[in-house]
């Protein structure tokens, strides 16, 4: 977050002096490209992390998995709780 601040604080001064108005046009296309990103990103409001990773994989991969591919099993759980009684 800071470096972005710093960026856009301190590279348009810069810019314009050597590209001049130019400078818009570079903006202008990030911002166009953040748009267009945050648009076709899926909604994950009021979705469990489990339904978020299931929903980014099929989303990043164009193909459907098993809801249960990501969840852990109860054989998971238990071997946590035997390595914390060491």
């Amino acid at each position: 977050n800071w470096v972005g601040n710093f960026l856009i604080g301190f590279s348009p001064p810069w810019l314009m002096e050597k590209i001049g108005f130019k400078t818009f046009w570079i903006f202008a296309a990030i911002n166009l490209l953040a748009a267009i990103v945050s648009c076709r990103l899926p909604e994950t409001k009021g979705k469990s992390l489990e339904e978020i990773q299931v929903l980014f994989h099929t989303w990043l991969h164009g193909k459907e998995v098993p809801a249960d591919l990501f969840l852990c099993t109860d054989d998971d759980v238990s071997d946590t709780d035997s390595d914390s009684d060491l």
